[in-house]
Order: C-alpha cells, then structure tokens, then sequence
C-alpha cells in the first residue's frame, strides 16, 4: 500500500531478539525511482533507525536503484 505508515512496537513484529545470522527477502515494485522505506524500526523516542530497508535513487539512465540495510546494535542506543 503506497504511502502507509505502521507504527507498533518492535516486539509486536519481532517476538524474540534477532539472532546474529539471520536473512531478509523483499520483493517490491517501485512507482518512483527513490521509493524510501521499505520498513524500519525506530527506537521509542524516533530518534534512530534501529533496522530497516530503505530503497534510493542510483543511476536514472539506467533505471538503477539502491538498497539501503540500516541495523544498530542494541548496545549502541541503550
């Protein structure tokens, strides 16, 4: 759904802390060359991407876009 925003706590889409290996599969289709967000999780005050994928603008001429990972450690927020 194009410009939808979810907003819930972490824990209510990670039940448990994410282990050191694990994987992401994202299939999506761009309306627009810089898509943003594909999700993130913020911390409580949003003030940090904790984790998320984010979809940017590469090279127009060749219809190229970017993907972002964005992951802060625990540690580093608390």
């Amino acid at each position: 759904m194009r410009g939808t925003s979810i907003s819930d706590t972490a824990q209510f889409f990670f039940r448990e802390p994410l282990s050191e290996e694990f994987a992401i599969v994202a299939l999506y289709n761009a309306y627009r060359q810089n898509a943003g967000y594909l999700f993130a999780v913020v911390n409580p005050y949003e003030t940090l991407i904790q984790f998320g994928l984010a979809v940017v603008a590469g090279d127009p001429n060749r219809g190229e876009q970017n993907v972002i990972v964005y992951y802060t450690p625990s540690n580093l927020h608390s």
